[in-house]
């Protein structure tokens, strides 16, 4: 299953440019943002996990919603350039 998440990560990374990197924690399955400055992550807990019917599924939303966050910086950013116009 963890393989499975990989994959979907990696192609998340191609469609979106986010480097994203998952790691197993004691809160459970964490989605961190390798490009932002730990901004954007999410966690699905082990509770979660033990639920789920859909396990493939569930990583493949919490992947998703990180991977199309927009990062602190691109919007930190776009405000200095809004800004200076």
């Amino acid at each position: 299953m963890l393989q499975a998440a990989w994959i979907y990560a990696q192609e998340e990374c191609e469609r979106t440019g986010t480097i994203l990197e998952l790691r197993f924690t004691t809160l459970g399955l964490t989605v961190f943002n390798a490009d932002a400055l730990c901004t954007r992550n999410a966690t699905v807990s082990w509770a979660e996990l033990a639920r789920s019917e859909d396990i493939a599924r569930l990583f493949a939303k919490v992947i998703r919603r990180v991977a199309e966050q927009p990062s602190l910086t691109s919007a930190l950013f776009a405000e200095k350039e809004k800004l200076a116009a």
